[in-house]
């Protein structure tokens, strides 16, 4: 389907990015608490590349019981398609940036206008990686 709308997404993924969404695999490490621990890499498996552009970026700090803690927050478009349509808050992104990986915690993933056309995916990270 083509893009109507205005959207970064819809008219040029000339400053986008790549973002290799992951999810839980199935045989996924169980800790001792009995809860899936989602901080070991070898717990997660590819669900799909998506070509994105970043649309908003923000950031906060917060001060609590004396530690300061940052937080980035984007939103990244990309165009509609079945599998970006699958992308869910249960998975994470990872970003090639700079020689690195950031490491993105996906919030929500919607199709702002319900027209199939751009999905924007919501996420957060640490800021200190």
């Amino acid at each position: 389907m083509k893009c109507k709308s205005k959207s970064r997404a819809c008219l040029s993924l000339k400053n986008s990015r790549w973002l290799t969404i992951q999810r839980i695999k199935s045989d996924a490490t169980v800790g001792d608490d009995g809860h899936i621990d989602k901080t070991l890499a070898s717990n997660w498996e590819q669900y799909a590349k998506v070509r994105c552009a970043a649309v908003t970026k923000t950031g906060t700090e917060t001060n609590e019981a004396n530690q300061l803690t940052a937080m980035r927050e984007s939103v990244w478009e990309t165009r509609y398609s079945k599998t970006a349509a699958g992308i869910t808050s249960e998975m994470r992104a990872l970003l090639s940036y700079n020689g690195g990986t950031r490491t993105l915690n996906i919030e929500a993933v919607i199709d702002p206008d319900y027209a199939g056309e751009v999905i924007q995916i919501y996420c957060t990270e640490n800021a200190d990686g």
